[in-house]
C-alpha cells in the first residue's frame, strides 16, 4: 500500500513511476485452478520516453479477475476494467503458454464513445480542471491479437480508432480546436510483418478557421513498402499556443505551411520509374520562434522541404539557437525506406556555423513530479533489442567555434560516410587545448561499439602540427603545462581492435617533447603496440618499439624498446626523470651519448614507472661529454690530488647497463683517463647506495705521500707496509695497481683503497 516504484532503462531510453501505488489480490494458491481477483490503483503514473513526457501524475484503476488453470498454462480474462484518467478499457480472451510456442485471443475495446476520455490521455492535454475543458465528439478503438506467436510466426492482429465530431476548447485559451475527425486502421493477417496494412483514411483539424487534413495508405512495408497519401493545410503556431496547453512552452509562433502527394513504391524508386511515381509538394516553416522554459530562444527565419520523384530536399535553413547560429541543408534519396528495415535510407547532410554552443542545450536530466533521472549521450545507442535502421549518409560539417562541457573546440571539419557497419572518414580535423588534430581512414562496427555491443575495428591515419597530450591530462601546470603528480594511466578498452598512423610535427608530454614524430600504433585485446615509430628527442634522434598493456584489476605494463642516437644528458636527464632517478650520473654528465636497450615494468598511478618493478638491458655509448660537480669523483680527485677528476672529460666510452627490478648494474668496462687506467663495475639502488669497483693503474707520481691529503696519506702508509709485507717497494714501481671501492652515497661517498700490485718494477 501506498507504494512509490521507479524504473529507470537507460537502454531505451525510459523512466516509469509509480506514486502512492496500492495492489491487492486473492485467490486459491493451493490449488491448480482457481480465480487470481486483483485491484491496483496508482494517484500518480509518470511517463519518459526518449525525452518526451507522455504522462505526468496520471490516475490508473485496474480491477480484473483472471481464471488461472496452471496445469495447462493457461489464462484467462474475464471480468476487468481499466482506467488510465477518463480512458476506460475492457477486454477478454486468453493465453495458453505452450511448450514451443503462445497461443493468443485477446481482444481490447473502449467501454464508452465519448472523446474526453482520449483526450484525457494526450500528453499535456489532462489539465487540474479537466472537467472544466468543453470537449464534444465520440470516440472508440478496438483491437484484436489472435494466432500462435513463436520464432517462426506472428499472430493475426488489427487495431482501429474512429473519431468523430471532435472539438476542444479549455477555459483559459481564447480558441479552440475543432473539426477533429479520424478514421484509423491496422491489419495484419496471420503470417509476416510484411502483410501489415495502415490505412489512415482521415485525420482533419482546425485551429483557429485553419484546417489541417490527410490520409495515408500503407501496404508490403517490409519487402517493397508502398505508400499513397496527401497532407495539406495552414498552421499558424501562434494559434497552437492559444488553443492547447503545451507545458514548459513560453514562446512559440511561426507558419507552417503544407501541401504534399505521394504515391509511389520503394522498388519503383529502385528502377527510377518516375513516370509512375507521384511524389510532389512542399512543406514550409516561415519565421519561427520558440522559447522552451529554462532554454534560449530558437529562431528559424525559413525552412523548407521540396518533394519529387527522386528525393526530399532540404533547402539551405538558417538557425540561430541562444549563442549558436547553423546553416543547414540536404536531402533523403528514398524516404520510404524508414518504413522497412530490409531498406537503406540514402542521403547526404551538410551543416556550417560560426558558433555552436551545446552547453546551452546539454541537459542530462529529466524530471518527473516524483524523482528525477540521468541520462548519457550514449543512451540511444545502447539499444539491444532496437533495430537500427539502415542507412548511408554523406556528411559535410564545418563548424569555427564548437563549445561542448566547457571546452572549445575550433575549426571543426568533418567529411565522412556514415553507414551501420562502416564510417569512411574522407576528413576530421579540429583544434582544442592548444592542439590540432586530422584523422582519415575507415572505422567499422561504430554503432555495435557505441552500443556497448560489438568491437570497433579499422585504419586511421592521424597527423598533427601540434599536440600537447598534457593539456588533455591535467588541468594542473608545469615546465609544460602539466603536473605529472595528478597524471593517471589510461585503460585500453578491450572492444578496439585499430590501426594509427601517426605523423605528428610536434608531440608533447609531460615534459618530454618529440619533433617530426612518426609511426604506426595498433591498439588491440587492451594492448597499444608501437611500430616503426621515430622522432627527433633529446637533442637527438629517437626510435621506439614495443607495448602498453592494461588488464582489469592489474597496474598497466610496458615492454618497450629504445634506440637513441647522439641524444643530449641534460635533455635526457631533464625530460626522462625516471632515468635521472636510476642513474643520477646522467644528471652531472654535459654532451652526447647514444644507446640501445630494451625495458619493461609497471606504471604507478602517476603513470610513472615502479622503479621497485623496472628491468633494463641497455648498451650506453658515449662520444666526448665532461662530468662536472660529481660528488663522487671530486671528493676522489680532490683526496688524491689527480684535479681532472674534477670536471674529468670522457670520450669512446661503452657500457652495459643491467637494471634489475630497480637495481642498476655497470657491467667492467675499461678506460684511460689522463694516464690513469681505469676497470669500472658495480651496482646502485634505489635509494642511492653505491657499491662500484675502480681498478686504478695509478702512476707512481700520483702516490707521492707529500701531495696526498691527511686521509689518504694514511691509508698510503698502510699500502706501504702492505707493500713490504708483500716483499716489493712501491718506490720502484712504475704503476701501482689500486682497488677503489666506492660505497656510502651520492650525497656522502666513502672510499677505500686496496693494493694489488706493482707494473714497470725498476730493478
Amino acid at each position: 500500500q501506498s507504494a512509490h516504484l521507479r524504473y529507470e532503462d537507460q537502454s531505451l531510453p525510459m523512466i516509469l513511476a509509480f506514486d502512492r501505488f496500492d495492489h491487492s489480490g486473492k485467490g486459491d494458491f493451493a490449488s491448480m485452478q482457481f480465480d487470481l481477483v486483483t485491484l491496483t490503483e496508482v494517484e500518480g503514473f509518470s511517463l519518459i520516453y526518449d525525452g518526451i513526457t507522455y504522462f505526468n501524475g496520471a490516475s490508473i484503476q485496474l480491477g480484473a479477475t483472471m481464471e488461472m488453470d496452471l496445469d495447462e498454462l493457461r489464462y484467462t480474462l474475464k471480468e476487468n476494467k481499466l482506467n488510465l484518467n477518463e480512458l476506460e478499457l475492457s477486454g477478454e480472451g486468453f493465453i495458453d503458454l505452450n511448450d514451443d510456442d503462445i497461443e493468443l485471443d485477446l481482444s481490447f475495446s473502449t467501454s464508452k464513445s465519448d472523446f474526453r476520455q482520449l483526450v484525457s490521455v494526450l500528453p499535456g492535454a489532462y489539465i487540474d480542471d479537466f472537467n472544466q475543458v468543453q470537449i464534444e465528439g465520440t470516440f472508440e478503438a478496438e483491437s484484436q491479437i489472435s494466432g500462435i506467436y513463436s520464432d517462426d510466426q506472428l499472430p493475426a492482429f488489427n487495431f482501429s480508432a474512429v473519431i468523430e465530431d471532435g472539438s476542444i476548447k479549455y477555459p483559459d485559451l481564447p480558441l479552440g480546436m475543432n473539426k477533429i475527425n479520424l478514421d484509423l486502421s491496422v491489419e495484419k493477417p496471420a503470417g509476416v510483418m510484411d502483410l501489415v496494412s495502415v490505412a489512415l483514411e482521415q485525420i482533419q483539424l482546425e485551429i483557429g478557421q485553419q484546417p489541417l487534413s490527410g490520409h495515408l495508405l500503407i501496404r508490403t512495408p517490409v519487402s517493397d513498402p508502398d505508400v499513397t497519401g496527401r497532407i495539406v493545410g495552414r498552421l499558424d503556431l501562434a494559434n497552437l499556443t492559444q488553443a492547447y496547453p503545451l507545458q514548459d512552452v513560453e514562446t512559440l509562433s511561426g507558419i507552417i505551411d503544407s501541401d504534399v502527394r505521394f504515391r509511389a513504391s520503394q522498388s519503383q524508386l529502385d528502377k527510377k520509374d518516375y513516370k509512375n511515381i507521384e511524389v510532389n509538394g512542399s512543406l514550409d516553416l516561415v519565421d519561427l520562434i520558440y522559447v522552451a522554459s529554462g532554454n534560449p530562444e530558437i529562431n528559424i527565419i525559413k525552412s523548407g522541404l521540396t518533394f519529387s520523384p527522386q528525393a526530399i530536399q532540404l533547402s539551405e535553413t538558417q538557425v540561430t539557437a541562444g549563442q549558436s547560429d547553423i546553416r543547414i541543408s540536404g536531402k533523403i534519396e528514398n524516404i520510404l525506406s524508414l518504413l522497412s528495415p530490409e531498406k537503406t535510407l540514402v542521403g547526404s547532410l551538410n551543416l556550417r556555423s560560426e558558433r555552436l554552443d551545446l552547453d546551452e542545450w546539454y541537459q542530462t536530466d529529466a524530471t518527473l513530479d516524483t524523482a528525477s533521472a540521468t541520462t548519457t549521450p550514449n543512451d540511444a545507442f545502447a539499444t539491444p533489442d532496437k533495430a537500427i535502421p539502415a542507412y548511408d549518409f554523406d556528411f559535410d560539417l564545418q563548424i569555427k567555434e564548437l563549445v561542448f562541457n566547457g571546452e572549445s573546440i575550433t575549426e571543426l571539419k568533418a567529411r565522412s560516410r556514415l553507414r551501420p557497419e562502416q564510417i569512411n572518414i574522407v576528413e576530421m580535423s579540429a583544434g582544442m587545448r592548444g592542439s590540432d588534430i586530422r584523422l582519415e581512414g575507415t572505422l567499422n562496427n561504430l554503432t555495435g561499439y557505441l552500443a556497448g555491443e560489438s568491437k570497433v575495428t579499422g585504419d586511421v591515419t592521424l597527423t598533427s602540427r601540434r599536440l600537447n597530450l598534457n593539456a588533455f591530462m591535467s588541468e594542473e601546470t608545469g615546465s609544460n603545462n602539466v603536473d605529472t603528480a595528478v597524471l593517471s594511466p589510461f585503460i585500453v578498452p578491450d572492444n578496439i581492435d585499430v590501426g594509427i598512423d601517426a605523423k605528428i610535427s610536434e608531440l608533447i608530454y609531460t615534459d618530454m617533447i618529440f619533433k617530426d614524430l612518426s609511426g604506426q600504433v595498433m591498439i588491440r585485446d587492451q594492448t597499444a603496440n608501437l611500430k616503426d615509430c621515430s622522432a627527433e628527442a633529446f637533442g637527438g634522434k629517437l626510435q621506439l618499439a614495443g607495448g602498453y598493456r592494461t588488464t582489469k584489476g592489474e597496474k598497466p605494463h610496458f615492454d618497450l624498446k629504445y634506440d637513441m642516437r647522439n641524444v643530449q644528458f641534460s635533455q635526457v636527464a631533464q625530460q626522462l626523470s625516471y632515468l635521472g632517478a636510476l642513474a643520477p650520473i646522467i644528471k652531472y654528465l654535459d654532451g652526447r651519448f647514444s644507446t640501445s636497450f630494451i625495458s619493461n615494468g609497471v606504471l604507478q598511478d602517476d603513470f610513472m614507472p615502479d622503479l621497485s618493478t623496472l628491468n633494463l638491458d641497455g648498451l650506453v655509448e658515449t662520444s666526448e661529454c665532461i662530468l662536472k660537480s660529481f660528488g663522487p669523483a671530486e671528493e676522489l680527485g680532490r683526496k688524491l690530488k689527480m684535479n681532472f677528476l674534477q670536471s674529468p672529460k670522457i670520450k669512446n666510452t661503452k657500457n652495459w647497463v643491467e637494471v634489475r627490478n630497480g637495481m642498476v648494474e655497470i657491467k667492467e668496462f675499461d678506460y684511460l683517463l689522463e694516464d690513469v687506467a681505469m676497470q669500472i663495475s658495480g651496482t646502485q639502488s634505489l635509494t642511492q647506495e653505491l657499491n662500484y669497483l675502480i681498478k686504478m693503474k695509478v702512476p707512481r707520481k700520483y702516490l707521492d705521500a707529500k701531495e696526498l691529503t691527511k686521509e689518504f696519506n694514511t691509508q698510503f702508509s698502510w699500502l706501504t707496509e702492505e707493500a713490504n709485507k708483500l716483499g716489493f717497494r712501491l718506490s720502484n714501481g712504475e704503476f701501482i695497481n689500486v682497488n677503489v671501492i666506492l660505497t656510502g652515497t651520492l650525497s656522502k661517498p666513502l672510499f677505500n683503497l686496496k693494493l694489488v700490485g706493482m707494473d714497470g718494477e725498476k730493478p
